[in-house]
């Protein structure tokens, strides 16, 4: 695993022993599951069974959390959950390093979930990773927009200055482009 070898030491060895003690054990369709679900930071079943194309992933997660496969419950109804961090990033790069294709078309899946679903701002989060820079933009954009109608503060979420920071950076695509909330005084980037 090429993006392993490239981090510290201790990372290395704790990512060794993920591949070692823990993937090289578990059944191939566990491991598959796995690498599905790795991409958002927290899954439900119904996002799980969009990511895998498969139906029945609220067993999977029971399952895991009985085997003690390194899932967190979120809340009481067992409803959401996450990998354990560590265990999360050693399967993020796993998935990258093995098959980009696979993250990216894992991505748009999840964007378009969450955007079902209207969880914007994580539609948006993953519609960016899938190199989908438009439409990770008019998520983003809209989310600002529902943040400044209700009143709320955005700064945690995302802010003008950090946007600008890094978009330009990341894509060739402009936010100011094409975009009618960005202009005048009532664009959205002053609101937010």
């Amino acid at each position: 695993m090429a993006g392993a070898r490239a981090i510290g030491g201790e990372t290395r060895l704790l990512f060794d022993y993920f591949r070692e003690e823990v993937l090289d054990g578990l059944p191939d369709e566990t491991r598959t599951f796995l690498l599905h679900v790795a991409l958002p930071g927290r899954i439900c079943a119904p996002l799980c069974d969009a990511l895998t194309g498969e139906a029945g992933s609220q067993a999977r997660l029971e399952a895991l959390l009985r085997e003690g496969l390194f899932l967190q419950p979120l809340d009481d109804d067992r409803r959401w959950f996450r990998l354990h961090p560590l265990f999360l990033e050693f399967m993020r790069r796993l998935l990258k390093d093995e098959a980009p294709a696979l993250a990216s078309r894992l991505a748009k899946r999840a964007a378009a979930w969450f955007h079902a679903e209207g969880l914007d701002l994580e539609a948006g989060q993953h519609a960016f990773h899938s190199g989908d820079a438009r439409r990770a933009y008019r998520l983003l954009e809209q989310v600002c927009r529902d943040v400044s109608a209700s009143s709320h503060s955005i700064t945690d979420l995302v802010t003008p200055a950090a946007t600008r920071r890094w978009w330009p950076s990341r894509t060739s695509f402009s936010p100011s482009a094409g975009s009618s909330a960005t202009a005048g005084s009532s664009g959205w980037w002053r609101s937010c």
